[in-house]
């Protein structure tokens, strides 16, 4: 995993993602996908960048942190969405007054509506109704689409917080009669910032009209659960391809001697405060309609470069998921790019050649992350328990004896037999070295000991392959055009 170019993100972003990492031990990645998408939905659809005429991006970004459990995964996104849970209950401050006066109001009515009613003649208008106050959320859990019928009408700033993304995935499509409905339709819609009908919703019979529908997300899900759900639907419908993906290498948790700084946080509550206050514009209808932020002379020659450049990757892509998935990142670096715009200048109309060259540099790595973790979702089951072991080793940092190995993992390895063939092929496929280290002043035959090769880049390690009999080993850069004679053929040892 390359380290991530904080240096190309707001001083903002990039003082809090690293402070925060630094007092709870953790990769400023970890960090940095949350605070994106809350800059993202404190942006809200108030704004969208204009490549030209006839392209608009929205600035809406959906982030996935992929982890093990107990990485710092809640701790991390809580804190970086912490100034809209806080600007959401200054809100339901205000809103509970406002409620309060509704209900009263409400109580005169239904009483004067009764008197009207007992009028001989009804002479005169019936009172009139009250309006309940508006719902605004900016921080919601509830992402079924019948929850969001209440608040997208009135909330065009609107973060959905999935801390386990399982269940989200997994509940697409479960409200239509049959079974299944137009969930993954909605969201995709929400992505673009599309027009959204909904009337499947109890609102009097009335449908629900929005001409610019967007809501960003921040989730997280572990990566065996990953590997399981982003298979068929969610790639075939472009889901998956919409995500920023983000998986640091996991590490022991250690207790931290500093808290974060309470300057770098401040500034970071205050950013989103003043993204909060953006405010859409109106058009000749009285609806509310985005404020377009046009690309600068150089930033425009800039972007036309990059787009030619991502589109020759997309035409070379041997995959339709991998074609889908670079198509996404024309758009997502302009994306990036408005946010940071807005970061650094609030009142800002345009993006300059800074913001998008950040932008694609940022878009980049998560292109990179996106095909490391891409792998995960096509390995077979035998590559996943050859691509965790060679993890767990590496972890480690130190040598691995067929002893330890075992006693790591009694039931794929009950005898250290099997756990020495299995680090026997490891050393054969390059993985590392296995071999008996010099003996000691205490005399005896040390036993054997496989030491992993150092800087090991798990997106091209090669993995174990079951075919025809035999283990084997392949780098997954070859998986697709490997033929019997280019792989490295070993006799089948015990299965790991």
């Amino acid at each position: 995993m390359k380290p991530f170019p904080l240096d190309c993100l707001p001083r903002p972003v990039a003082e809090f993602a690293a402070d925060q990492a630094a007092a709870m031990s953790i990769k400023p990645e970890m960090l940095v996908g949350p605070c994106l998408a809350t800059a993202a939905a404190a942006i809200g659809m108030t704004r969208a960048a204009r490549l030209r005429s006839s392209w608009i991006e929205f600035l809406v970004l959906w982030c996935l942190l992929v982890v093990r459990s107990g990485s710092l995964k809640t701790p991390a996104i809580k804190n970086a969405i912490a100034p809209l849970v806080d600007a959401q209950k200054r809100i339901a401050t205000l809103q509970a007054e406002d409620f309060e006066a509704y209900d009263v109001a409400k109580l005169k009515y239904e009483r004067a509506l009764q008197e009207w009613k007992r009028g001989k003649d009804n002479r005169g208008e019936p009172p009139t109704k009250p309006l309940p106050p508006e719902i605004v959320r900016h921080v919601i859990n509830d992402c079924t689409i019948e929850s969001l019928t209440y608040f997208l009408p009135t909330s065009p700033k609107l973060l959905a917080y999935i801390d386990e993304g399982a269940g989200f995935f997994k509940a697409q499509n479960q409200y239509k009669a049959g079974g299944k409905g137009s969930d993954t339709e909605a969201w995709l819609a929400f992505y673009n910032g599309g027009l959204w009908i909904n009337d499947r919703a109890k609102n009097g019979g009335k449908p629900i009209i929005i001409d610019n529908a967007g809501v960003s997300i921040i989730a997280g899900i572990q990566p065996g659960i990953y590997q399981a759900i982003m298979r068929g639907q969610h790639t075939e419908s472009g889901m998956k391809s919409r995500f920023l993906v983000c998986s640091p290498p996991p590490s022991a948790k250690r207790w931290a001697e500093r808290d974060p700084n309470h300057n770098i946080t401040r500034a970071w509550f205050h950013t989103i405060d003043k993204l909060l206050m953006l405010q859409s514009d109106l058009n000749e209808n009285g609806s509310r309609t985005p404020r377009m932020l046009d690309l600068e002379p150089q930033a425009l020659s800039l972007w036309r470069d990059y787009v030619n450049r991502q589109g020759d990757k997309t035409f070379e892509a041997l995959k339709d998921a991998e074609a889908a998935s670079l198509s996404k990142m024309e758009g997502v670096s302009a994306r990036l790019a408005g946010i940071f715009a807005l970061i650094n200048k609030p009142s800002t109309s345009t993006i300059s050649v800074h913001d998008i060259h950040n932008g694609i540099q940022v878009s980049e790595w998560f292109e990179n992350e996106a095909a490391r973790l891409h792998v995960w979702s096509t390995e077979t089951d035998e590559d996943r328990e050859a691509r965790e072991l060679i993890e767990w080793i590496e972890r480690r940092g130190k040598p691995v004896s067929a002893r330890d190995l075992s006693r790591a993992d009694r039931k794929r390895f009950p005898t250290t037999l099997e756990a020495d063939a299995t680090l026997e092929q490891f050393a054969k496929a390059g993985l590392g070295t296995y071999k008996y280290p010099p003996p000691t002043d205490r005399g005896g035959k040390p036993a054997r000991v496989f030491i992993s090769a150092k800087g090991q880049n798990h997106a091209n390690t090669p993995f174990l392959i079951q075919k025809q009999g035999y283990w084997q080993f392949t780098p997954l850069y070859m998986k697709e055009m490997a033929t019997p004679t280019t792989r490295t053929t070993i006799k089948r040892g015990p299965k790991c």
